[in-house]
């Protein structure tokens, strides 16, 4: 398990999609070395769920995901961790993971609401090893390059994007 913290969140207006860039902490036992950001398509109002939590502001009545965590802590209930655990084409799956007085209880989650409910609650941000592997790239596209050439590499990859490539 790799730990991640949110690098940038894209809110976009539909048709166009929004995402959540997950950056990883590069532990010396991590197998992944250097930088890497995995971007995940996620949909408009778990990105606005997401760009509350991060700014802190409150809301004056409770949001779906504000009413989850404040149901877990009236059932005694702690998030411990999210864990982003597989991925299949362009679709991303997870759990949280509950610490209860039973034990610790998975629950299968959207990765956009799983983050959401993270960061709400303080919980650490995991990414498996493998979906780190398949689908993260690395911070820089070719080290030692002008930003200019990054740009242009960039630019050409976003061009060969199809809406096809968006389908789940």
């Amino acid at each position: 398990m790799i730990p991640v913290t949110i690098e940038s969140l894209v809110m976009g207006q539909p048709p166009m999609p929004s995402f959540v860039t997950l950056r990883n902490f590069n532990a010396p036992s991590s197998p992944i070395k250097g930088t890497r950001l995995l971007p995940i398509m996620i949909g408009p109002t778990e990105a606005a769920s997401i760009q509350l939590a991060v700014s802190g502001r409150p809301n004056q009545r409770p949001m779906t995901h504000d009413l989850f965590a404040n149901t877990l802590s009236v059932l005694d209930a702690r998030l411990d961790h999210v864990l982003i655990n597989r991925v299949e084409g362009q679709t991303f799956f997870s759990v949280m993971v509950f610490r209860t007085r039973d034990g610790f209880k998975n629950v299968d989650a959207r990765p956009s609401d799983a983050i959401a409910m993270a960061l709400r609650l303080n919980a650490p941000i995991f990414v498996n090893d493998e979906v780190m592997e398949l689908a993260s790239m690395p911070e820089s596209f070719r080290g030692g390059t002008s930003p200019e050439i990054e740009i242009e590499a960039f630019h050409s990859f976003v061009d060969g994007l199809n809406p096809e490539d968006f389908e789940g």
